[in-house]
């Protein structure tokens, strides 16, 4: 093997080693998803566009709920390398609970959803995949983790990662429908699914 093959062979190589890792985290992708979107614990889903508003049940209007779930799961993951170029995995895609009492209002052109769950089987507020505990709760409270029966959540016409508003309504409240104590900041990219409801569900009629 002559010396100028074997310097052919081993930039061949060397191009592999980079390009191969390249392509595998282009297309690799990595879940933001804070929220429980699991299909059988979810009974219905709401929508809001402005003033207008629509509920969609989980059995009756299963098309609809299906799709919007699945948009959902499409716009809290992105490919490794995208990710990394948008800085997601620095202190800009880091997610965070805060506690404050607030009201979940609707309103102006902003687009939210919200998952209501099934009394019977309801989700607890996760942080990166760890059930997430109130510290502000005594040290010897029954429980310092959260069962939540509501989630809303904004929808942004964003094509890349941004920033985005969950509010949490924690089961057992006796406050307003739309009361809040629990609030994440996260991060996902929710273009297709705004679409959807702005060019489908209202164009449609599906919302009013």
């Amino acid at each position: 093997m002559t010396k100028q093959r074997l310097w052919s062979i081993i930039a061949v190589a060397a191009i592999i080693v980079i390009i191969v890792p390249i392509i595998i985290l282009a297309f690799v992708r990595t879940n933001f998803n804070q929220v429980n979107t699991n299909r059988d614990q979810i009974v219905q889903i709401s929508v809001w566009h402005g003033t207008s508003h629509g509920v969609f049940d989980r059995d009756r209007d299963a098309e609809i709920f299906d799709e919007i779930l699945r948009l959902y799961r499409r716009g809290t993951s992105e490919g490794i390398l995208s990710a990394l170029f948008q800085g997601a995995y620095g202190s800009r895609g880091r997610a965070e609970v805060i506690t404050a009492d607030r009201n979940f209002n609707p309103g102006g052109d902003r687009v939210y959803i919200a998952f209501h769950y099934d009394s019977e089987n309801l989700p607890r507020i996760t942080l990166n995949g760890n059930v997430w505990e109130d510290e502000t709760r005594p040290a010897n409270a029954d429980n310092r983790t959260i069962e939540y029966n509501t989630v809303w959540i904004q929808i942004a016409n964003d094509n890349s990662l941004t920033g985005t508003t969950v509010w949490f309504r924690e089961a057992g409240t006796t406050n307003a429908a739309n009361f809040s104590r629990y609030h994440m900041n996260t991060i996902s990219s929710h273009r297709p699914l705004f679409t959807y409801i702005v060019e489908t569900l209202l164009e449609y009629n599906h919302l009013s």
